[in-house]
């Protein structure tokens, strides 16, 4: 949580909120890089030869003719930018954007809560819902050019420049919200029964089950894969997003699969995909609202591959029970005997299982179609431990999040987003599952910057790339001391071309920040201050460009469209 400091005047003119502050600060989490780690190796654990790889508050305001109006003030850590790059003018008075947000009949958009967002040059963003009665208010913005924005599930996301002063603080903005355009799909065996149905009744039976098809719209006929489809879920692919469940999907009926949501307007093509492979397409015309497939589920099974394993602890040959996570679709399956299975679509995936107790592994498969892929026995020896606390330059405890890397084959380094974890409040860590390995640990927790709109408190302390190794045994006091963050914001992104990203290498080469682009925001990093290598590549990490970086105290821009 922020918090500020100083005195705030709440006036109430008719439903408005006006917040006045002086002398504000904040504080919040962070984590920083390490100049020092001591600590206890515990007695060198056996060599294991595996075949894995390692609700918004109410405030009443008295009228003068005596009657009560409700102001709703939005929570401060929504509102209140301490961090804003928009430059406050003379007056400490800051501001307040409020209206309504209606249909275009005027009416409050239905029984849910549309979204209103405002986000400053820099990428920072204040989040908000509004009322029951359409109406919203983010107060505590500083003077300066921002970004509205708004939407909700089942309305188009609009955008639309706005300018704050000192001289008119108080803004008033009434929005009108346009629904999408919502195509019910409907698949369907050859027999005429419900895709879900079916797979229901296979699964009771006994019957292997094929990949479910994820529906996708694009502008353009597609290819015959579309490899962003591989692990969307319900984010965007291409021209919509596909809604299996909640209220939009409910309220179509049972007998569709669900509700494909367009950012544009018809015609698009909408496709089956499995996987990555488109299996089925189709061209839906203006005045359409409902698209239907038919699928024979042993068709597609054949196309599709299994795979199998089974996991032991390797000290008594023990079935070891777990979790196992297929990382690319973003599912867990529970693994009671030790076995698992799976019928997949073809093509890439990590697999990577977790029991207690016991080391994690990992393991990259690729599956062609109709290939059954036998794993065998995986045996998993005790699990190894590295412990520590997170702590600022006074030795004071710090509250943050490590992410816990390891380098490949080749002796690049690269950072598993699965093993991140966070730090208790008096700054200790525990990491669990490690094999007996050479390891590099460093912070996260800076989401609130590189995700804008995040309800997490700011990140002030960063950590470079610390090494540290368990082939001795778990590791205990392995202390990391952190340094203020220095902010680097990086502009110009609108000029790359689609897919675009970028990484951040220190001065040994080694990766220490990777980060995508996302349309209207403005990339920010926070990075131990320090010299760096800026890399620019595309969707495929094929490197377009380089340029040195020397990141200092504050805040260091860079141009990306120069």
């Amino acid at each position: 949580m922020r918090r500020a400091r100083g005195f705030v005047l709440v006036i109430g003119v008719l439903g408005l909120v006006a917040v006045v502050g002086l002398g504000f600060l904040s504080r919040g989490r962070g984590i920083g890089q390490p100049v020092v780690a001591t600590g206890v190796v515990e007695p060198r654990a056996p060599d294991v030869e595996l075949p894995l790889r390692g609700p918004e508050r109410g405030h009443k305001t008295e009228r003068t003719d005596g009657s009560r109006a409700e102001t709703t003030l939005a929570r401060a850590d929504e509102t209140i930018s301490f961090h804003s790059t928009a430059k406050p003018h003379d007056s400490p008075l800051l501001c307040v954007v409020h209206g309504r947000v209606v249909d275009p009949e005027g009416r409050r958009a239905g029984s849910w809560r549309p979204f209103v967002s405002l986000t400053d040059a820099a990428g920072v963003r204040r989040n908000t819902e509004t009322r029951g009665d359409g109406h919203y208010s983010l107060a505590g913005l500083a003077p300066g050019k921002w970004t509205l924005h708004w939407g909700g599930a089942g309305y188009r996301d609009e955008f639309q420049p706005l300018e704050l002063s000192a001289e008119n603080p108080i803004v008033r903005r009434d929005l009108t919200i346009a629904r999408s355009v919502a195509l019910k799909i409907r698949v369907t065996t050859p027999a005429g029964e419900p895709l879900y149905e079916a797979l229901r009744v296979r699964n009771k039976a006994g019957l292997s089950n094929p990949e479910t098809p994820l529906p996708v719209a694009t502008l353009d006929a597609p290819p015959e894969t579309i490899e962003e489809a591989a692990d969307a879920g319900e984010n965007r692919v291409g021209v919509g997003s596909f809604w299996s469940s909640g209220a939009l999907s409910a309220a179509a009926g049972p007998q569709f699969m669900g509700v494909l949501l367009l950012t544009v307007d018809l015609p698009v093509f909408v496709s089956l995909v499995v996987g990555a492979r488109v299996v089925a397409t189709q061209r839906v015309e203006s005045g359409v609202d409902e698209v239907s497939f038919v699928v024979d589920l042993d068709a597609l099974l054949a196309r599709q591959a299994s795979v199998r394993v089974r996991f032991l602890g390797a000290e008594h040959g023990e079935a070891l029970r777990g979790g196992l996570e297929i990382e690319s679709l973003g599912r867990i399956d529970s693994v009671g005997d030790g076995s698992w299975s799976a019928t997949l679509a073809p093509g890439s995936y990590t697999l990577r299982f977790r029991a207690q107790g016991y080391a994690s592994a990992a393991r990259e498969i690729t599956l062609a179609p109709g290939q059954e892929l036998d794993l065998g026995d995986v045996l998993l020896p005790a699990e190894l431990t590295i412990e520590g606390r997170l702590l600022d330059p006074e030795g004071n405890p710090v509250v943050g999040r490590l992410v816990v890397g390891q380098r490949d084959e080749r002796g690049i380094l690269r950072f598993d987003d699965a093993l991140e974890l966070a730090s208790a409040l008096d700054g200790s860590y525990k990491i669990p599952g490690l094999l007996a390995a050479r390891y590099v640990l460093r912070t996260a927790g800076d989401d609130e910057v590189v995700f804008p709109g995040r309800k997490e408190p700011p990140t002030v302390w960063v950590s470079g790339n610390a090494e540290v190794s368990t082939l001795g045994g778990s590791v205990r006091g392995f202390d990391l001391h952190l340094v203020r963050a220095g902010v680097l914001t990086l502009k110009g992104v609108e000029t790359l071309p689609s897919g675009t990203r970028c990484k951040v290498l220190d001065e040994h080469g080694d990766i220490l920040r990777t980060q995508g682009f996302m349309p209207g925001f403005v990339a920010r990093l926070l990075l131990p201050p320090g010299a760096y290598t800026l890399v620019v590549c595309n969707e495929e990490w094929i490197e377009l460009s380089r340029r040195p970086l020397e990141i200092a105290a504050g805040t260091t821009e860079v141009d990306l469209g120069r």
